[in-house]
């Protein structure tokens, strides 16, 4: 995925580095000095000689101003201190505050640099488009263009020219219309409780075929079979402004029924083969019979020489792709967070699946404990595993944390573990498809009244193997109370984003400081200075504090 990011060159020009999230989602801006943009119809100008933007903010002896055009607030993330912006008056201007002007929220989160804007290229991400860059000649006249797209997208289209030659190129999808129509009627979602993971989702949808016409409920191994067509289930996408579901179409009528022609032929030909007489199979068959009867023990012997090794080949090309445990502890000790600044995270208040109220060293060690059945882990103390689980949770798919019952050889043999295998690792739960090697045998065991000791295990497992999911999917971080709600709920980070009932005011801030704070913690790490991070942490504590108070008030008028 390619996306634009100022890459900072003393020689450069000076950029403003500003973050909204007006529609809902976190947008972020360079504004070049001397220039004005235009961000979701409000005009914003940095260093401008003219001020003639909506919002305008400049520099005056080294220290940032603000004048705008419209009344405004603002907000200071580590402090909440507030304070209201005065039109067409010049203010110091704060930097990591949230300011809200003319119905634009938005956060400078640091000081302007000078550099220059590139396309560079980012983790894969299927939410956001990819950016190709091409050169395009002609004769002696060369134009370098950045096209936009990837899948479900082809309307990202340029137009240009070069050596008075005109182009038009896009760069995404193939649309390809299938002889009938098929309308959407409801999407469908259900998701694992206390997470925002996915446990099932369908499409009720209608065909309209010239006059014929039916609806048709589309999931997981269930798929609509028309005239040679084959719509299944694919995904989904709700981070848009219209929420989408997405169908894989498949259409190969001759292929499929060569496909399947050509083994039915093969089955038969090889059921023939084991019961024809004179052929090359009857030979070896019974050529293995008299070499059965005159060495039977040496045979015994190579079979299990042959069973050993294919297991052994098996093993070691399981462990190729596998991180070792001594470069999991390292990656752990070099990313380990100070035991100071996690005797402040401990004082965070964190709301659990029961409702109940819980500082996050009590949280993180009942969190290691029934994931790991033990105190510590990996020589770090329970605070500074969920910090690591924070900042760095796609390294925990890869980290030996989940507890197996030291007896139970069957589950590891299961999972293809080693026998001395204390803890196993989320990945090792999972195929190379992503399908959850145990779960038959976990709906199994739940369905029995009686269940043995394998079954029973099989079960803790499972839990352990949820809550560490959980835990690194955020879920579990209820660190957020909703304003004046009645039963006093608190939310994750994820969830901040699709929760009604925050005042707009704190907004970014209930969307932003998480991810903040963790960008600042792994700076931190580096220099050994966690004050900013502890402003951070120290503004969601207050925010808790105020929102505590509030709800104490709401239920004293209630009474």
């Amino acid at each position: 995925m390619g996306r634009k990011k100022l890459v900072e060159d003393e020689n450069g020009v000076e950029h403003l580095f500003l973050v909204e999230s007006s529609s809902g989602s976190r947008h972020e801006h360079y504004i070049k000095a001397g220039t004005v943009q235009n961000i979701h119809n409000i005009l914003v100008g940095y260093e401008t000689k003219d001020k003639t933007a909506s919002i305008n903010i400049y520099k005056r002896n080294d220290s940032l101003k603000i004048v705008s055009k419209s009344d405004g607030n603002f907000q200071v993330m580590a402090t909440q201190e507030k304070g209201n912006l005065q039109k067409d008056s010049i203010q110091n201007f704060k930097l990591r505050s949230l300011y809200n002007v003319a119905g634009l929220p938005f956060v400078v989160p640091q000081y302007p640099s000078k550099g220059a804007m590139k396309t560079i290229s980012g983790d894969k991400d299927d939410k956001k488009l990819d950016v190709i860059v091409l050169d395009v000649t002609s004769n002696n006249e060369t134009k370098r263009v950045e096209l936009s797209g990837g899948i479900y997208n082809n309307d990202n289209f340029k137009e240009f020219k070069v050596d008075n030659l005109n182009f038009r190129m896009w760069y995404g999808a193939k649309i390809l219309e299938t002889p009938f129509s098929v309308k959407l009627n409801d999407f469908q979602l259900e998701k694992y409780p206390g997470s925002e993971s996915a446990a099932s989702y369908a499409s009720e949808v209608t065909v309209i075929d010239g006059k014929e016409k039916f609806d048709f409920r589309i999931f997981m191994n269930n798929i609509l079979d028309h005239n040679g067509f084959k719509l299944f289930q694919s995904s989904y996408d709700l981070s848009g402004e219209k929420e989408q579901t997405r169908l894989s179409v498949n259409h190969d009528f001759w292929g499929t029924f060569i496909t399947y022609l050509g083994y039915s032929l093969l089955y038969t030909g090889l059921i023939c083969i084991l019961f024809a007489k004179n052929t090359r199979f009857d030979y070896l068959k019974n050529s293995l019979k008299k070499i059965r009867k005159k060495k039977l023990t040496m045979s015994v012997l190579l079979s299990i020489f042959l069973s050993s090794f294919t297991y052994s080949q098996h093993a070691n090309a399981h462990d190729v792709n596998r991180v070792s445990d001594q470069k999991i502890d390292s990656i752990l000790k070099t990313n380990l967070v100070s035991l100071e600044h996690a005797e402040d995270f401990n004082k965070l208040v964190i709301q659990d699946a029961g409702g109940r109220m819980k500082p996050a060293h009590t949280f993180a060690s009942e969190l290691v404990r029934k994931v790991s059945q033990t105190e510590t882990l990996h020589g770090m103390q329970p605070s500074q595993v969920l910090l690591s689980i924070i900042e760095n949770s796609r390294l925990w798919y890869e980290v030996p944390a989940i507890y197996l019952e030291e007896k139970n050889l069957k589950i590891r043999e299961q999972l293809g573990l080693s026998k001395t295998a204390k803890y196993a690792r989320l990945s090792d739960f999972f195929s190379n498809r992503g399908e959850y090697k145990i779960r038959e045998l976990v709906a199994e065991a739940q369905k029995k009244n009686v269940k043995s000791y394998f079954e029973k295990d099989l079960i803790k497992i499972d839990r352990r193997l949820g809550l560490l999911y959980n835990a690194i999917g955020g879920g579990i971080l209820k660190i957020y109370p909703i304003p004046n709600d009645e039963n006093n709920k608190w939310v994750s980070q994820p969830e901040t984003s699709t929760t009604k009932g925050f005042i707009a005011s704190d907004t970014v801030f209930v969307q932003k400081s998480l991810p903040l704070y963790v960008q600042l913690l792994q700076t931190a790490k580096k220099t050994g200075d966690y004050s900013k991070a502890n402003q951070i942490l120290d503004g969601i504590k207050k925010y808790q504090k105020n929102m505590v108070q509030k709800f104490i008030l709401l239920i004293k008028k209630l009474i």
